[in-house]
């Protein structure tokens, strides 16, 4: 990456999370699309967060302590950031603070500021006030788009610009480190919370269960509702079927191991982890929810069913499974799916653009 400033636009991306999930590797995807542009980026990030060091060599990379929606300092060291770096906009990634932080700093420093929002769900109204005065929002897909405009966005601020995914290096998996005995194997890959429908998909096990009684359920990922989850495995007498895999970094080399991927959330803005099986050839079971219905590309690389009625997805999943043709047809679709809706050169491309007409503009707005 260049580091010279010569005359280079700075672009300063603020991502607060403290986790390797889905929105921090779109952080990554977008700073290694953007290094075509004539742009120099950087990027500000919690210094818990793996994107840190994966950013560096695309981005000038600042490093900070932070605790969220309560850290009263951040747009205090945020302003300072975009004063020394002299940023001509500012990218806002995330929530956990970095909204509110992220628009009153950049108003203080008098550069444009643009938002991400990943989610499907209505803002609140106090958040919906503070998204109204964004210069602009990057919504990921039309169910996040809609949800914006309801809360009295306009139009003219929306930008929808689709999520994008591709193979990240990383560690090798091997199927006897990863694979239990007997199958077929199925993966579920998500934060342990309520939207995502872990609890769906441990109420239809048993129904699948009587179909492939030695099938193997993959729970990837970390969060509140994990041992609620293992005591629902248990109370349903089927823990020695599931299997709590935590987070992992080497999930490229282990997806493509599973007969399938399930995704039974409730909302979800687009769905970073059924992109990526899709990419990698797995076939998709999910809910036919939010930003999933564009997605998966519904009977040619996944199956989508009615959130919450877990008989559907109980036949969807057993349906599946007994077809292997089906599933190897989908399996091959699934790559060159996301190939042509969802690159990263595509997302980049957009934000690019977005990016020129709010720099010819310069701020929008000089208050909150």
């Amino acid at each position: 990456m260049r580091r010279t400033l010569s005359t280079e636009p700075v672009i300063v991306h603020l991502e607060c999370g403290a986790h390797w999930y889905g929105g921090a590797r779109q952080v990554l995807y977008l700073l290694q699309g953007l290094s075509r542009y004539p742009l120099r980026h950087v990027l500000v990030v919690n210094r818990d967060n793996r994107l840190a060091e994966l950013a560096a060599p695309h981005a000038q990379v600042v490093a900070l302590p932070m605790a969220g929606d309560h850290d009263l300092s951040l747009g205090w060291r945020l302003w300072r950031v975009l004063r020394q770096q002299r940023a001509a906009l500012l990218h806002v990634h995330s929530r956990r603070g970095a909204d509110w932080h992220g628009l009153w700093a950049a108003r203080l420093a008098g550069c444009p500021a643009v938002l991400h929002r990943r989610v499907d769900d209505r803002p609140a109204l106090a958040t919906a006030w503070l998204l109204r005065r964004y210069d602009r929002l990057i919504a990921i897909s039309t169910a996040v788009e809609r949800a914006l405009l309801q809360s009295g966005v306009a139009p003219s601020c929306l930008q929808r610009i689709p999520s994008a995914y591709m193979p990240l290096p990383g560690p090798v998996a091997h199927p006897e480190d990863i694979l239990r005995p007997g199958g077929p194997h199925l993966a579920m890959v998500a934060q342990f919370i309520a939207r995502k429908g872990h609890a769906l998909l441990l109420r239809a096990l048993p129904q699948v269960l009587r179909s492939f009684p030695h099938l193997q359920l993959y729970l990837f990922g970390s969060g509140a509702l994990q041992e609620a989850m293992q005591a629902m495995a248990w109370d349903l007498h089927i823990n020695t079927h599931v299997h709590f895999c935590g987070f992992r970094h080497d999930l490229p080399a282990v997806l493509p191991m599973m007969d399938l991927l399930v995704h039974p959330a409730e909302r979800e803005g687009l769905g970073i982890a059924v992109l990526e099986a899709q990419a990698l050839g797995v076939p998709v079971v999910a809910s036919g929810s939010g930003g999933l219905r564009e997605a998966i590309a519904d009977g040619r690389t996944g199956v989508l069913v009615p959130h919450g009625e877990v008989p559907a997805l109980a036949d969807a999943i057993t349906t599946l499974l007994w077809d292997a043709p089906r599933r190897a047809r989908m399996a091959s679709a699934g790559p060159l799916w996301v190939q042509e809706h969802f690159s990263v050169s595509a997302m980049a491309q957009a934000t690019a653009a977005l990016y020129a007409e709010l720099l010819k503009m310069g701020s929008g707005r000089a208050t909150l």
